[in-house]
């Protein structure tokens, strides 16, 4: 894949010389399509490096006074802080890809067995296995609520609390829930009776019909 230059030599077949033709056409086509793509994206992706580094530099400043802040305006800073590392990432990437495909960068591709990766990982890491689980756990039930509140997957939502005990064990795969659940901060909490209240309720379906 990737040999963009690839042409066919004119065919003795007029049948097959109007195909080759019609092939070489449409990959030329191709050719200075993605070039023209890459380009763009290159172009994209520095043009926005200067006024992003800008706000990163004034949010910085804000971020610094936090204290001087209302509880409303540190929120909102929050979400902005969280939205603009996320773009960062993003244009980072963007111009590494474009970098790839302007051939400035050379991309080591080299073959891996992923299961024998997994496997090896699991086996050396049994803890990481049990966070991992603990995440599934945390994502799993917060999906949950969303469908029991009729709130899509694709709305994001400002912020969801983790509450229980050994949550420090999933501080560093909050961004992971976050993208998983789509919300924009997760918070970690100690009591879960400040956030929630359980109640018991009987499942009639699940129990079947009344004797008697």
């Amino acid at each position: 894949g990737g040999r963009l230059d690839t042409r066919l030599s004119p065919q003795a077949d007029p049948d097959l010389d109007r195909l080759s033709d019609s092939f070489n056409e449409m990959a030329r086509a191709l050719e200075d399509r993605i070039h023209r793509d890459a380009r763009f994206a290159s172009d994209v992706s520095h043009e926005l490096r200067s006024p992003l580094t800008t706000l990163m530099a004034g949010v910085g400043v804000l971020d610094a006074r936090r204290d001087e802040l209302s509880e409303r305006s540190r929120t909102a800073l929050d979400l902005l802080v969280q939205d603009l590392e996320r773009f960062n990432r993003l244009v980072n990437e963007l111009m590494e890809i474009s970098g790839y495909d302007a051939g400035v960068a050379d991309l080591d591709l080299s073959e891996v067995d992923v299961v024998r990766f997994l496997q090896a990982t699991v086996a050396a890491d049994p803890a990481l296995v049990a966070d991992m689980d603990r995440v599934r756990d945390v994502c799993s039930a917060a999906l949950a609520l969303r469908a029991a509140e009729n709130a899509r997957v694709r709305q994001p939502l400002a912020g969801l609390v983790v509450a229980g005990a050994d949550n420090e064990k999933i501080r560093p795969y909050l961004d992971l829930i976050a993208d998983e659940v789509n919300v924009k901060r997760v918070e970690l909490g100690d009591e879960i009776d400040a956030y929630a209240t359980f109640g018991l309720k009987v499942n009639a379906k699940a129990l079947g019909p009344r004797l008697g």
